[in-house]
């Protein structure tokens, strides 16, 4: 199941994310003419399911990002790093027990600076859902060239969930997002909108909805 799909440096193609009905997340490589440099698959452990979902080029390899799962409501997100040949060198995880992280951006800043747009959210369980035990926010999680994380933001609860098409601005950040609410004790939804706002991700410009609650 493919999620991204760049092409490298040497004018080849690298594409990563998750293989069905399994638990592991997978990195290929493609030369020019589309034939497979290397496929790589990344399976730690059993029970722990990889969803890979951007890459970037470095001058020394690769960064892949995305989520993994210990339980059905428990994700985290990662970053990890690979050699040219996708072979794994380190990774780094993001998040805290019991709280869905999930990962949809991924940017480059400079050499030494990298940003990761993401979601937190509380998955509600059995209903009736309220604000209390049913809630979201987009994440900025900022990173430097070993995965260090060098600082974060949160939106406000509930107005974000989470963060797609991320871009760089020379005063903040562009994307896509959705607003989560609550319809009635027994169903839930979202707005998509985009969103424009300051370094703090807090700090909305503005915002415009382009659909409905669905």
């Amino acid at each position: 199941l493919n999620a991204d799909l760049v092409k490298t440096w040497d004018n080849g193609y690298a594409l990563t994310g998750g293989a069905l009905q399994t638990d592991f997340g997978v990195f290929v490589k493609l030369k020019q003419d589309g034939e497979i440099e290397f496929y790589k698959k990344y399976d730690p452990y059993p029970g722990l399911q990889y969803q890979p979902r951007k890459i970037l080029e470095t001058p020394d390899g690769f960064l892949l990002s995305g989520f993994k799962s210990m339980q059905t409501y428990d994700l985290q997100v990662f970053l990890m790093k690979t050699d040219k040949q996708g072979n794994f060198l380190w990774e780094k995880t993001y998040g805290e027990p019991g709280i869905r992280e999930v990962m949809g951006s991924l940017v480059k800043i400079d050499d030494n600076q990298y940003v990761i747009g993401a979601s937190k959210a509380k998955h509600p369980g059995i209903p009736p859902y309220t604000p209390n035990n049913m809630w979201s926010k987009a994440w900025l999680i900022k990173v430097d060239s070993l995965g260090n994380m060098t600082g974060s933001s949160e939106s406000e609860f509930s107005d974000q969930a989470g963060i797609v098409g991320l871009q760089r601005l020379p005063d903040g950040w562009l994307y896509g997002t959705a607003r989560f609410e609550i319809q009635e004790q027994y169903e839930w939804g979202t707005r998509s909108k985009v969103v424009r706002t300051g370094e703090d991700i807090k700090d909305v410009l503005w915002e415009r909805y382009i659909s409905s609650t669905t």
